[in-house]
C-alpha cells in the first residue's frame, strides 16, 4: 500500500511516452490512492483515457473553465 501525507496529488500527462506495462501500474497506483481518500487532479488530453479515470472532468481552455461534467456525461464520439 502506498502512503501519502498530501490530501491531493496532481499529475500531468502521467503516462505519456509509457509502455503498456507502466500505464497500467500508473493507473492502478492511481485508482488505489482515490480509493484511499487522494484527491487526483489529471491534467491530459487524451479524452478516451480520461473518461474512464475521472470523474467529474473539467475542460480548461484559455485559463478558463468551459465546461464541467460527469463521465456518464460525455463520450468520445
Amino acid at each position: 500500500m502506498v502512503r501519502l501525507e498530501a490530501e491531493r496529488l496532481i499529475v500531468d500527462e502521467p503516462t505519456r511516452g509509457g509502455d503498456v506495462r507502466t500505464k497500467a501500474e500508473i493507473y492502478a497506483l492511481m485508482r488505489e490512492l482515490a480509493r484511499n481518500g487522494l484527491a487526483i487532479h489529471v491534467i491530459s488530453s487524451g479524452l478516451p483515457k480520461i473518461l474512464t479515470i475521472s470523474d467529474p472532468i473539467l475542460v480548461i481552455r484559455a485559463s478558463c473553465l468551459a465546461r464541467e461534467s460527469y463521465t456518464r456525461e460525455l463520450s468520445c464520439a
